[in-house]
């Protein structure tokens, strides 16, 4: 079946969706969105938050989703234009069986469709109805299965923090992380998960028997052995998702696609490129705009660029994004330009002398893999741009167990908890005449929940949050100079607090899944898959949280002279050593100045006045850019 390329009726992008792309291109490429249609520089210390609490596992399965697409996008266009060559050097058009075989079932293509991350969450391709073959269909279910392992890796991976947020939205409706409510809660949750508890096993350490004071050393050691327990089982859960997810990639195998899956492929093709001939046509060949576009594409990692090399101009502009840009003629329509686009990024990630089957050796295959891969991966980086989670949020079937369960069931069984109060709230209503039951019921009535929602997004509206916590820190330059400091005092101990004391676990194995990926991609004949990166990762981010909990703070704990994981004596030590309980303490005391310096902001907001609902403005030294 022959490519078609058609626009849809429909435009490619909604208002909302055009702004937040424009964000996003600003945001990769390190400026920000000041008001209307202007762009600044970002400030460093927006991009250290930015770094710090960046999502983990969701955002990876966003990226692996959306890329997956793209690179067999990318093959599509590249095994068409070749298919094309053939036509043009032969003089004879192909037929329907030779087109599909030198497009849809040539090994490009479905190297590309076979990629774990493609088989995980392309669910239609993969099923039965879809046309997929028994095996490929075993395949993505094996795939499935180790995306459920990662869910409970993601649960095991950090318990503390994953039970004080589900105790925090069960007590009160789920708070945003920079809200003033969050903060109280986090001291709270903290104080006594970290604090109170080790403070008054200490307490009655002396004051209790001898057989029951060596029951609580043993006890002092299960609690070491259990720490280390939650790390061991999401480092276990992360290892049986990789095997998964490698037996996915072992099962799936070629298979002659069906015209479902062709059309399917063919469809979402078509949406991509719309998207892209709406955003050059935005650019207006405004050289700053160009640059902004072309910084984004090139990526953030020191190690590995998604562009690079002589893939740039002299001015270090992806060559393909000037390609793309002088393809697109504003008066034609878009189905025309999108098959101009395809032409134009066809012949661009030909790669030539490719060896023939039998006749070469080894490393030219392997450079000519190397070529294309990194051809695609520019195209790629290009289609990154308008197709994003920060435009258009990935299907559901990223969402791994923990995310579900803190977003969905979590918030369902806080509103149905309230529920059951209200015939408890009746008989207190008549009982001392309060006025419980009527509340309760607003709180969960879907009116109710709704105009919750349109409150704390609707600008006409901000004057009733702008004293709170959460509108404070995303708006702070509408207030004076000393209220900010404050904001950005309490909210850099907020993220330090959160994202970098509390999530050892998540740290340590980001590093070894960038490590891993950079890695892949470095050396690798086809691109990285993602997904059983950051589960490998998971797997030793979470034994290397086992065996510092289990080795390394004992061996640090017997050269100090103190034994706080084998015995329960924290509090009493004259020494502090690096333990668990101590990594609660610890948050805790960064707890209590976050929620003072939120405090003293609130106040210093209602004596420095509140500007209005304003827009944030350029001063003498910024460069505007205009989009």
């Amino acid at each position: 079946m022959a490519l078609q390329i058609q626009a849809q009726k429909l435009k490619a992008f909604t208002s909302a969706e055009d702004m937040a792309g424009k964000k996003m291109i600003a945001r990769k490429s390190g400026n920000i969105h000041v008001t209307g249609n202007g762009f600044k520089k970002r400030h460093v210390w927006m991009r250290i938050c930015e770094f710090v609490a960046a999502s983990r596992g969701p955002s990876v399965m966003a990226k692996a989703a959306f890329e997956s697409r793209h690179y067999s996008q990318a093959a599509i266009i590249r095994k068409t234009r070749a298919a094309k060559q053939l036509e043009e050097k032969s003089g004879q058009q192909l037929s329907k069986t030779e087109f599909d075989d030198l497009v849809w079932n040539s090994n490009g293509v479905q190297k590309r469709t076979m990629r774990e991350d493609f088989i995980r969450f392309n669910g239609d391709h993969y099923s039965a109805a879809g046309g997929a073959t028994l095996r490929n269909q075993a395949a993505h279910g094996l795939s499935r299965t180790a995306h459920a392992f990662h869910g409970l890796c993601e649960m095991n991976a950090a318990p503390t923090g994953m039970t004080s947020n589900v105790i925090r939205d069960i007590a009160i409706t789920k708070p945003g992380e920079q809200s003033t409510s969050n903060k109280v809660f986090m001291l709270g949750s903290l104080g006594f998960i970290g604090a109170a508890t080790t403070e008054l096993v200490g307490w009655l350490k002396d004051r209790i028997p001898e057989s029951l004071t060596i029951l609580g050393k043993k006890a002092g050691s299960e609690l070491g052995g259990v720490i280390m327990a939650f790390a061991a089982i999401s480092a276990a859960m992360g290892a049986i998702g990789s095997i998964f997810g490698w037996c996915s990639q072992a099962t799936v195998g070629k298979q002659k696609f069906s015209d479902k899956q062709i059309s399917r492929l063919n469809s979402d093709l078509n949406i991509t490129l719309q998207k892209l001939v709406f955003r050059l046509k935005s650019v207006n060949n405004d050289p700053e705009i160009i640059k902004m576009m072309g910084a984004a594409m090139k990526g953030r990692r020191f190690l590995l660029k998604k562009v690079r090399g002589d893939a740039l101009n002299q001015d270090g502009i992806p060559k393909i994004l000037l390609n793309a840009l002088n393809t697109i003629d504003r008066s034609a329509t878009d189905t025309e330009n999108m098959n101009k686009l395809v032409d134009m990024a066809g012949e661009y990630m030909q790669v030539p002398n490719k060896p023939e089957k039998g006749n070469c050796s080894l490393w030219s295959r392997y450079a000519y893999s190397r070529a294309v891969k990194v051809k695609e991966r520019e195209f790629v980086a290009m289609l990154g741009l308008v197709e994003h989670a920060d435009i258009a949020a990935a299907s559901n079937s990223v969402k791994d167990l923990r995310k579900i369960f803190e977003d969905k069931q979590v918030p369902r069984f806080h509103t149905w908890l309230l529920k059951k109060c209200i015939p408890v709230a009746q008989f207190m209503d008549k009982a001392i005449y309060t006025n419980m039951a009527p509340t309760f019921r607003k709180w969960t009535s879907p009116a109710y929940l709704e105009a919750q929602k349109t409150r704390n997004h609707d600008p006409l509206l901000a004057h009733k949050r702008a004293y709170t916590g959460e509108y404070m820190v995303k708006h702070r330059h509408q207030y004076g100079p000393i209220t900010r400091c404050l904001i950005t005092l309490a909210e850099g101990m907020r993220l330090f607090n959160m994202n970098i004391v509390l999530a050892s676990n998540a740290n340590l194995s980001r590093a070894y899944n960038n490590f891993l990926y950079a890695g892949n991609e470095l050396v690798g004949t086809s691109p990285a898959s993602r997904t059983i990166c950051n589960s490998t990762g998971r797997f030793f981010g979470g034994s290397s949280l086992a065996l510092i909990f289990g080795l390394g703070v004992p061996a640090l704990e017997a050269h100090t002279g103190t034994k706080a994981s084998t015995e329960v004596n924290v509090g009493t030590s004259k020494e502090l050593t690096l333990s668990a309980k101590n990594i609660g303490y610890l948050m805790c005391i960064v707890a209590a100045p976050t929620l003072l310096f939120q405090g003293l902001a609130q106040i210093s907001a209602r004596l420095e006045g509140w500007k209005g609902n304003i827009h944030e403005t350029f001063s003498e030294n910024d460069k505007q850019i205009r989009w």
